[in-house]
């Protein structure tokens, strides 16, 4: 069996590269390296072993050398753009001998046009573009001067002509391809970017009341359950509390529902603003009810605290429904907290609140009443 980790490694030089456009070089690069190292493998041999062409597989031998020193630099480094331009000087250098010294003969001339696509998909269109503009200004007065000389004399002007054409429309095409491969990349880049915004979206709209922008019923579930987890390994306690509008459907009755709305906006801002520690969760358990969770080493002080938000929401003096015996739109809540975990502290912390809660409200609303901590043994 095949170990998948080892052949993914293989192949992308154990690069790990967020940039599409530049893993796509370093696939491009790892996979090149191997190809033209088993080719320079196989020509060696044949150089060595049946032409006796020494000159030329000793040529071969340098590249094949070069060619493992940059794959164990790309591994080494894991800098697809260093080894792009050391890749582009070894193989132009290498060329820059190899010319001259094939002279074209049985076509070697062939290998020359896979240069383009070689330095501009491993460097990139505009880099690439310098080295080559480099190489064509010594290779074509080079060609252009043996004419009658390479490929035992039969080097003519056309075939300066082809050679020149054929590298020029080589490079064309290689940047094209490189051009199109940003553009598709961008445009992949634009999507996933998209994407991304929408998840967020989705994740504050799963989270978050669109009413009044608390965190909704949905996360408050989830994240009372992972609080009270972890007490054990804190030595906070953690405080809930319900908050409940006072005679609400009376005012809902009277004025409306948008004003209704308007008035679970505003009490949820004030709480918002009233609470806002760094730990500190508000909610909007439905309606006209509230919650929240709390973090502190003194429940008794923080329960004290907590209870001032009674004047938070009077001060925003919003008039009741005229037959409601209140002077203006107020606020009734129950507090509960604990400092240690078990099955049933979340129910516990809850119910405790709510009895609280209502017995706040059987006492006169415009109040808190404050559930006695419970402690660990």
């Amino acid at each position: 069996m095949i170990d998948k980790n080892k052949l993914h490694s293989l192949i992308t030089a154990g690069i790990d590269e967020s940039d599409p456009q530049l893993y796509t070089r370093v696939l491009f690069t790892s996979a090149l390296l191997y190809v033209v190292g088993i080719v320079l493998v196989i020509f060696i041999v044949f150089h060595f072993v049946f032409t006796k062409n020494y000159d030329l597989g000793k040529l071969e031998l340098v590249a094949l050398g070069l060619v493992v020193f940059l794959y164990a630099f790309l591994r080494l480094k894991k800098s697809i753009k260093l080894i792009g331009h050391l890749s582009a000087v070894g193989v132009l250098v290498y060329f820059v001998s190899f010319i001259p010294a094939t002279q074209n003969e049985d076509l070697s001339f062939v290998w020359v046009f896979f240069i383009p696509f070689f330095v501009v998909l491993i460097n990139g269109w505009k880099i690439g573009f310098f080295y080559l503009i480099a190489f064509f200004a010594y290779v074509f007065p080079l060609a252009y001067n043996n004419i009658g000389v390479w490929d035992n004399g039969t080097w003519s002007d056309i075939s300066f002509y082809r050679f020149v054409v054929g590298l020029i429309l080589g490079t064309s095409i290689a940047m094209l391809i490189d051009v199109a491969q940003q553009v598709s990349n961008r445009r992949e880049q634009a999507i996933r970017h998209k994407e991304g915004l929408y998840l967020k979206q989705l994740e504050r709209m799963s989270t978050t009341d669109g009413l009044t922008k608390l965190y909704n019923r949905h996360h408050f579930n989830r994240v009372f359950i992972e609080k009270a987890r972890a007490l054990s390994r804190s030595e906070h306690y953690l405080m809930f509390f319900i908050i409940d509008i006072d005679n609400f459907k009376a005012y809902n009755d009277y004025y409306g529902h948008q004003a209704g709305d308007e008035v679970i906006q505003r009490v949820a801002m004030a709480i918002r603003d009233y609470i806002h520690r760094e730990n500190d969760l508000v909610f909007r358990l439905g309606g006209e009810e509230f919650g929240g969770l709390l973090e502190t080493r003194d429940p008794k002080q923080t329960a004290r605290w907590l209870t001032d938000i009674i004047s938070a929401i009077q001060a925003l003096e919003i008039e009741h429904a005229p037959h409601i015996p209140l002077p203006c739109v107020t606020i009734s809540g129950g507090i509960s907290s604990t400092n240690f975990y078990q099955d049933s502290t979340v129910a516990d912390l809850y119910k405790r609140a709510d009895d609280a809660l209502y017995q706040a409200k059987h006492s006169g609303r415009n109040q808190f009443v404050i559930s006695e901590p419970v402690t660990s043994l």
